[in-house]
């Protein structure tokens, strides 16, 4: 019995499991652009995959900002979307950025942000984007190159006008431009399946300047 002391002491040893520290994994982020290679003028879809790989817990508050290369834009139409619940998807076809905002993702489960691009200038460009952040953490940025090839012609659409009232008409023009290719090209053939609500009229008036080019419409 300690009679005299003016304290106590009592210390203990406890031992924490290692996990106890480990927070849920930030999620992964990746992009790709398909197809990698394109002719001058031609549409590539950018596209970021988020996965979530936490089997136990959701992730919110996903956004990213990517700024595209000096001579690669968002096509127009930038056709953008998204898979990740509630999240936003800014960009504007013409710009040089997009970004997602406000996403969620369920445990174990991924989501895509999709956006078209585009570049008329021949190399290979490096588009590094910002970094991805959420209630997880940072996931830091994402990488991919996109191609620009003149060994191919460029192919590009558009609709002229691109606004019209319900039943109204407008013109669609394909161009494919062979200018940046010193290379004969032939063979050349595409098809392109119009949106649900779309259709041809009648009469289509569809014509062509690709010499021994023939269209078929359906």
């Amino acid at each position: 019995m300690v009679r005299n002391a003016s304290f106590l002491l009592i210390a203990l040893i406890l031992i924490v499991p290692a996990a106890a520290y480990a927070g849920n994994p930030a999620p992964t982020f990746t992009k790709t652009f398909l197809p990698s290679t394109i002719g001058p003028g031609s549409v590539s879809t950018l596209q970021f995959t988020i996965a979530n790989n936490n089997s136990g817990s959701p992730v919110t508050d996903l956004a990213f900002v990517d700024t595209l290369p000096a001579d690669v834009v968002l096509a127009n139409p930038a056709s953008a979307s998204t898979t990740c619940p509630s999240g936003t998807v800014t960009a504007t076809g013409g710009g040089g950025a997009v970004s997602l905002s406000g996403g969620s993702l369920s445990a174990s489960s991924s989501c895509i942000v999709s956006v078209n691009v585009t570049s008329s200038v021949a190399g290979t460009h490096t588009n590094l984007s910002g970094d991805l952040t959420s209630s997880a953490g940072n996931s830091g940025p994402a990488t991919a190159d996109l191609t620009v090839a003149t060994d191919r012609p460029g192919f590009s659409k558009i609709f002229s006008p691109a606004t019209v009232v319900r039943g109204g008409r407008t013109t669609l023009t394909f161009t494919i431009d062979n200018r940046a290719s010193a290379s004969f090209t032939f063979n050349m053939a595409f098809s392109d399946s119009l949106p649900v609500g779309i259709e041809i009229a009648g009469p289509a008036n569809a014509s062509t300047t690709c010499p021994s080019g023939r269209e078929s419409l359906k």
